[in-house]
């Protein structure tokens, strides 16, 4: 729902969303070629999300890959406050 505001609006309720969709894009751009290098896993030797999902899905937009990673983000955001907030209660 977030992805269909405008960039401004956006960067007014989440200053840092513009950001890190550009950001976002930049990865998967990167994972795509060194993926077409046939290079399947990051410097450190391991795959990244990014790798996983491209190697299910091999067509997946750029868009539709950073949607995907904001999504991952905010799933991670909710469940460590959840954590945390039963933690101190």
């Amino acid at each position: 729902m977030l992805q269909s505001f405008p960039n401004p609006i956006l960067a007014r309720i989440i200053p840092g969303f513009p950001e890190f969709r550009k950001q976002c894009a930049e990865w998967v751009n990167e994972i795509r070629e060194r993926r077409q290098n046939g290079i399947c896993s990051d410097d450190t030797g391991r795959e990244t999300v990014f790798d996983a999902i491209l190697e299910a899905e091999p067509h997946r937009t750029t868009k539709g890959l950073v949607d995907e990673a904001f999504t991952l983000v905010i799933g991670g955001t909710e469940t460590t406050v959840t954590t945390i907030t039963y933690g101190v209660w």
